[in-house]
């Protein structure tokens, strides 16, 4: 019998099983999709719902419309190898960030909406759902910026400061309708209610809580349980998080305790936030020291996610102003927790994705405030070379193939955690067949004998929760 070589291949995207018709969920401290391991680098970019609404020209006559710029945004997020990006899913006030323009707001007074806004949050998801990208979903806004809780204890006859807004009766009812009126929603683009659409990553409670007014933290604890579990109540789909910046229980002055708050049955991932150059009372306002306790942060959360919480670790939210470059630079921070993410998830541990603040729309706009330009050529591509590393934490790659009496004999690199491989054959890269599933690192495949031309893909599976 003729034996001719046969070309033996990885593809270098993983191929995710499922993508896009299955939700991402909660395995442990792992995310999962299908079955197989979810890994990201991610962005945030909280305004393209406010752009996508908008098919007006955003810089006169002639100009890319908003809507225009929402998609050059998500198509930069897609070729950069990003795959999951958190943007604001509210809008009670109009934000003043991006020049004129008509009005932005969601809803306009308790419960009544601008059906155009709703439509630009659509036209988000389908974009993503095209691009494989996954939407992360805040709910409202610690903050005044485009209305925020401020706006609900405002409208309220029955609240009056900030943090009423966690007990006042009409306003936590007119939180729920919030997430009702979002779950229950029915894209006008792909006809997909919003929980049932894989698109969709998590609903986040909120952006950065905070209740100065109860350091016990009991407050804060009361509503994320409750809001968390009506939210699963309303959509079995998909995960929440809370959106804090990660208070320890020895640092109670924002009246939040992330430990208890992550222990609720109904968070399914921990995130954390990370801001060096405004943090300096809690991290220090000089180098080395300064760069040593933000990594530090990152660490001891992961750390308390892996023996405490048995949760995903997500460092949601994290920057840091100019230079980009040198020794403290924002390449070099950028670069050091990304190494503290990357490590614990290529050794089995809880951290499972980031997202960098922020991924700017128009270079035009060059505030300092941590933000990314897709100028910043050097930090873009040290972003897209993480994302490549991620996403590749799930793909093993092969190293031997080499022919012996009863066929080719594969092996491959182990992939952390995985009890088994699944190992696909091609003749055209077009169609795949299926030839085993083994719990080593090694296969010998009989069939290859007298192929001409044979591709072959390793893809790691897990166990079913």
């Amino acid at each position: 019998m003729r034996i001719v070589p046969v070309v033996v291949i990885l593809l270098l995207t993983p191929v995710i099983s499922g993508a896009q018709t299955e939700f991402v969920r909660r395995s442990g401290a792992h995310f999962m999709l299908g079955r197989q391991r979810y890994y990201f680098m991610g962005a945030n970019c909280y305004y393209l719902s406010y752009f996508a609404q908008d098919t007006t020209e955003a810089r006169g006559e002639g100009s890319p419309t908003w809507r225009d710029m929402a998609d050059q945004v998500l198509d930069r997020c897609g070729a950069m190898d990003l795959n999951v990006v958190r943007i604001w899913a509210f809008g009670e006030e109009n934000g003043g960030e991006f020049g004129p323009h008509d009005d932005w707001r969601m809803q306009t007074s308790p419960g009544v909406y601008r059906e155009q806004a709703l439509v630009g949050l659509d036209y988000v998801l389908q974009k993503a759902g095209e691009l494989d990208l996954r939407i992360v979903l805040a709910l409202v806004n610690n903050w005044d910026s485009y209305g925020g809780m401020d706006w609900y204890v405002t409208n309220s006859p029955t609240a009056t400061t900030h943090d009423d807004f966690y007990t006042d009766a009409t306003c936590r009812q007119w939180y729920k309708d919030h997430v009702n009126r979002l779950a229950g929603r029915t894209n006008t683009f792909t006809g997909i209610v919003y929980k049932e659409d894989p698109a969709i990553f998590a609903w986040q409670l909120a952006n950065e809580p905070r209740c100065k007014s109860d350091t016990n933290g009991v407050t804060m604890a009361n509503w994320v349980y409750e809001m968390a579990g009506y939210i699963k109540s309303v959509d079995t789909n998909h995960m929440v998080s809370t959106g804090e910046e990660g208070w320890w229980e020895s640092q109670p002055w924002e009246g939040t305790r992330w430990l208890v708050n992550n222990a609720c049955p109904d968070i399914d991932y921990a995130v954390i936030h990370c801001w060096p150059d405004s943090w300096t009372y809690l991290f220090g306002d000089s180098e080395p020291g300064l760069y040593s306790n933000a990594m530090r942060w990152v660490a001891e959360h992961i750390d308390a996610c892996e023996d405490l919480l048995d949760k995903p670790l997500v460092l949601d939210e994290y920057g840091k102003s100019k230079p980009i470059e040198g020794d403290y630079g924002r390449n070099y921070y950028h670069q050091g927790w990304f190494d503290i993410i990357h490590e614990s998830a290529a050794s089995d541990g809880a951290a499972a994705g980031l997202q960098f603040w922020m991924f700017e729309a128009d270079d035009s706009w060059h505030e300092d405030h941590g933000s990314v330009f897709y100028s910043d050529t050097s930090t873009v591509a040290m972003i897209t070379g993480q994302a490549w590393e991620m996403s590749h934490l799930i793909a093993p790659v092969i190293t031997g193939a080499t022919f012996e009496p009863g066929g080719l004999l594969l092996s491959w690199t182990e992939v952390v955690g995985s009890p088994s491989y699944r190992i696909s054959a091609s003749v055209d890269m077009l169609s795949w067949e299926d030839l085993a599933t083994v719990d080593t690192n090694e296969w010998s495949d009989s069939g290859a004998l007298g192929q001409e031309t044979r591709f072959y893909r390793i893809v790691p599976e897990y166990d079913e929760p």
